[in-house]
């Protein structure tokens, strides 16, 4: 299943990539920006229909792996997906 989330999730961000975005927000980034320049409204609501879904059909440590997943990519909307959901997530950590 996590794999099935990644693909769509990539297939997503590829068939919605702007390369002019990428342009815009590159020149804030000195170290690098490897990004698929996604509308951030789009970007939003699709990215909260993802966690909702996750959220009813993977357990936590299944969401955990997809967000791992998703960081070791280097891609920045991959890991802000990531970082969303670690954070949406938070009251089920311990120390």
């Amino acid at each position: 299943m996590i794999k099935k989330i990644e693909k769509e999730i990539r297939e997503f961000l590829k068939n919605n990539s702007d390369e002019k975005i990428v342009r815009k927000y590159a020149r804030y980034f000195n170290e690098g920006y490897d990004s698929y320049g996604i509308n951030k409204e789009k970007f939003s609501r699709k990215r909260d229909e993802w966690f909702r879904f996750c959220e009813k059909n993977l357990t936590l440590e299944e969401i955990l792996t997809l967000c791992e997943n998703l960081i070791k990519t280097g891609k920045y909307e991959e890991a802000s997906i990531a970082l969303d959901y670690f954070n949406k997530l938070r009251e089920n950590y311990n120390k």
